[in-house]
């Protein structure tokens, strides 16, 4: 019986290798920062806290999505105009709410900083998107996302965790 040799890889079959392996990256990466991580917040916060005061607090994703992608991209200037915006969609979620979602509002509550945690992991997952993987197939990307959070999630189940203790 004769052993068979292994096809060898050549330069451009590498290179896709690790163009597969770097695109997958960020799909782990895109997918904890804008599914498993702010869900797994969220779900946890949501026990503790109003679901008028989670809205209003999950709102300022507006806010620190202008500031971080100000912050960090050369083509997303933060201007007044832009930060202004953001600041007028939060009190808009907080009029809307009504007076009573604001008034129990303590930043020492770790409820409400997780959803305000969830809220600065989506804006970054904006910039990480944006930044990482604008190359890619739009389908692509929320398929790549959704399948890195959910292994993700497989991960912290292997662990013993379920996803909202995360």
């Amino acid at each position: 019986m004769a052993v068979q040799k292994s096809p060898s890889l050549d330069f451009k079959s590498t290179a896709m290798l690790l163009l597969l392996a770097s695109v997958w990256g960020a799909y782990l990466v895109m997918g904890a920062l804008n599914n498993a991580i702010p869900f797994s917040l969220i779900i946890w916060a949501q026990v503790h806290i109003d679901s008028g005061l989670a809205a209003i607090l999950n709102a300022t994703t507006a806010v620190f999505g202008a500031v971080i992608a100000g912050v960090l991209l050369p083509d997303e200037r933060l201007t007044p105009h832009k930060l202004g915006g953001a600041v007028l969609g939060l009190i808009g979620v907080a009029f809307i709410m009504g007076r009573s979602a604001l008034t129990d509002f303590d930043p020492r509550n770790l409820a409400q900083l997780a959803i305000l945690g969830a809220a600065v992991s989506y804006s970054v997952a904006s910039v990480w998107g944006k930044s990482a993987l604008s190359g890619q197939p739009p389908l692509m990307n929320a398929f790549g996302m959704v399948a890195a959070s959910s292994l993700s999630y497989d991960f912290f189940r292997l662990l013993g965790h379920n996803g909202a203790a995360i």
